[in-house]
Order: C-alpha cells, then structure tokens, then sequence
C-alpha cells in the first residue's frame, strides 16, 4: 500500500489494532473521526470530531479506513462506508499484514483489511470494507461479500460463500461449501455444517438459530 495519509471512521478498541497495524508498516493517519468527538485519541492519533467531518473538502484530499468494528452483524460499517463514499471520499487501497499471508490468486477489495497472521488461499475473493481479523483463514475458492467480518482465529473451509453484512465470530469453523446469507450473526466457537439464510443469528457446534434465547434447527 503507498504511503499516504489515512482518514479513519470509528475511534474504538478495533481502530486502535488497526492504527498499531498502519504505524507498523509505516502508513500516516491524519486522524479519527467518530461518534464521540470528544473521545481522546488513540495511540497517538488525535480524533477531528463528529462524523461531520466527512463532509468537509480537507477530508476528500485522504483515502478514509472504517475502522469500526462489530461483534455481530450490524449495519454501522455499511452505512459509514456509503456516507463516506457519498461525501466523495475514496477508500484506501487494502490494507495487508506483513505477517498475513494472502495468496496471489485471490482478489481483494478497496478498504479491507487483512491483520496480523491471517491467510487468504488460492482464487479467494473478498469484497470491500472487510476484516479479516488476527489468524482467521478464508481458505481456497471463498467468496466473502463487502462489509463482512471474519473475526479472530475463524476458519473458513474451502468454497464458503458468506453474504454481505454479516459477522463470523472468534473460533467458528465453517465447513466446506457451506452459504452464509446477508446480515447473519454466528457465535463465538461455532461449527456450521448448514447453509445459514439472510438474517439469522446461529450459534453453538454445530450452530442452530438463536431465537429469543432458544435454539432450534
């Protein structure tokens, strides 16, 4: 990635790995923007204000990073994105680990960003506006839509396609060939051995939907 300064949307614990990540490989920050303008910095990276910082001309003159993270499927990474891009801003190109290993067959998408000791296999392809969290694996032939993220240590077997939105949690295995729809949640630790369908939160080994406290198949 070249060496520009960045503009990053969200000032939480998930920026503050990122903003370790980009000063490791050497990348300049201008700053956060985020919904607490009054938040302190991070590391070192002061916060400019709101979110209506986006809107100001000396934001379109740096690539923007949402730096938000999620612990299910959410909508605030879409809608950060989109306001962004509307505000005519550019994503910054992808974002990868020295320590990452991401095949040069697969394709990866503006705004994602690959950390520390995670793998892309051969003919991945992944959208825009990903994470792939700390030592996750998308294995070979995934297809992993924008906005998605896979989180810490996930493993996704070869073939697995997963909608746009949705959220992989820490330690799930998914099993080859398996689809993931738009907007799923799946639960730290699971084992999904079914196709899970647009909206559902799944949990559990092997994972059935969560409904109002009740799991069934």
């Amino acid at each position: 990635m070249k060496a520009t300064s960045l503009l990053l949307i969200g000032g939480g614990g998930h920026a503050s790995v990122v903003i370790d990540q980009l000063q490791s490989m050497g990348i300049s920050i201008l700053g956060i923007v985020d919904a607490n303008p009054s938040a302190q910095g991070v590391l070192g990276v002061p916060i400019l204000g709101g979110y209506e910082v986006l809107d100001s001309a000396d934001s379109r003159e740096c690539p923007f990073l949402v730096t938000v993270g999620s612990a299910r499927a959410s909508d605030v990474r879409t809608q950060l994105w989109r306001r962004a891009l509307a505000a005519g801003l550019q994503p910054a190109d992808l974002v990868i680990h020295q320590s990452a290993e991401v095949s040069q067959t697969a394709e990866l998408g503006k705004g994602s960003v690959v950390l520390r000791r995670a793998i892309v296999n051969t003919n991945a392809r992944i959208g825009s506006n990903v994470i792939l969290n700390t030592a996750s694996i998308v294995e070979h032939d995934c297809i992993i839509d924008d906005h998605v993220h896979v989180s810490i240590r996930a493993c996704l077997c070869g073939n697995v396609s997963v909608g746009e939105g949705s959220f992989v949690g820490a330690g799930t295995v998914i099993r080859q060939g398996i689809r993931i729809g738009k907007g799923v949640t799946i639960g730290a630790g699971s084992t999904v051995i079914r196709d899970v369908p647009d909206g559902w939160t799944v949990a559990g080994v092997p994972a059935v939907r969560i409904n109002t406290g009740e799991a069934s198949r």
